[in-house]
C-alpha cells in the first residue's frame, strides 16, 4: 500500500517493500518514503540488502536514485559468503586444507555504511570490526571495493588505529591492505607498524605478508626482536 502527498510531492510505501539498486542488489524494508525533489527514498526503520554472496542489515536507510548511492545510518552489519581465505592477515591452516568448510566474513561498525553502486565500493565508518573465524581486525574505517558482480572482495583497506589478532599473532598500524589477486597483506604506519607474537616482534614502517610464499617481508629498515625461553634452553643443556 502507499500514499502520495501532492503538496510536498512525497510518496510513502508500506508493508514489506522490495526495491532494487541496479541489477545486483535487492533492498527489503518495512516502508519507504520517496521525495521527488531530492530524487531519494528513505526509511528510519530496519533494512536488509541482499547481493549474490553478501547480506547487509542496519537501521535507517537512504538511497540517492540519481547517484546510485545508498547509506545505512546506524549499526550496519555485512556478512560475506566466501570459500577463499585470502582477505585476512592470519590464515587458519586447518580450515584452508578443508575446502568444504566455509567461514563467512562479518563486518560491523557503529557509524554509517556508504555504498556506491557505480563504483562498487562500500565504506564503513567508526569502530569498525571485521572478523572471520578466530581472526579479527579493528579500525576506524574500512573500505571494500567489490568485483563487477558483487561476488567477492578484490581488496580490503582498513585504516586508522588498526589492530589485528587471531589470539596468538598480533599486528598494529595505521593501514592494513589485503590484495586478494596477489594474496598479499600490507601493514603500514609512520613511523612504525608492528607485528608480534610470543616468539618475535617486528617493527618497521611497512611489513608485507605473503600467503603464496608463507612468509613476512620487510622492504624497508626495521627491527627484529626475538624472545628466548631461558628455562627451555637450560633443560636442553642438561
Amino acid at each position: 500500500t502507499g500514499d502520495v502527498d501532492k503538496a510536498t510531492n512525497r510518496g510513502v510505501l508500506y508493508g514489506n517493500v522490495i526495491t532494487r539498486l541496479g541489477e545486483d542488489l535487492v533492498i527489503h524494508t518495512e516502508d519507504f518514503t520517496y521525495s521527488s525533489e531530492d530524487n531519494t527514498v528513505d526509511t528510519d526503520g530496519p533494512v536488509t540488502i541482499l547481493g549474490e554472496q553478501m547480506k547487509v542489515t542496519g537501521d535507517g536507510f537512504e538511497v540517492s536514485l540519481s547517484g546510485a548511492k545508498a547509506v545505512i545510518k546506524n549499526d550496519p552489519v555485512m556478512e560475506v559468503t566466501s570459500d577463499k581465505n585470502d582477505v585476512f592477515l592470519f590464515s587458519d591452516k586447518g580450515a584452508g586444507a578443508n575446502r568444504d568448510i566455509t567461514e563467512n566474513i562479518f563486518v560491523r561498525a557503529s557509524g554509517e555504511l556508504v555504498f556506491e553502486h557505480k563504483k562498487k565500493l562500500a565504506t564503513f565508518y567508526d569502530n569498525v570490526r571485521i572478523s572471520r573465524g578466530k581472526s579479527t581486525v579493528f579500525a576506524d574505517k574500512l573500505t571494500i571495493p567489490f568485483d563487477s558482480k558483487l561476488e567477492g572482495m578484490e581488496q580490503v583497506i582498513a585504516s586508522g588505529n588498526v589492530l589485528a589478532s587471531d589470539g596468538k599473532k598480533n599486528a598494529k598500524g595505521e593501514t592494513l591492505t589485503w590484495d586478494s589477486e596477489k594474496e598479499i597483506a600490507i601493514l603500514e604506519d609512520d613511523p612504525i607498524a608492528e607485528f608480534f607474537d610470543d616468539k618475535i616482534s617486528i617493527t618497521a614502517s611497512k611489513i608485507m605478508f605473503s600467503k603464496v610464499h608463507g612468509r613476512m617481508d620487510v622492504p624497508v629498515a626495521g627491527q627484529l626482536t626475538t624472545v628466548v625461553n631461558l628455562k627451555s634452553k637450560k633443560q636442553d643443556e642438561e
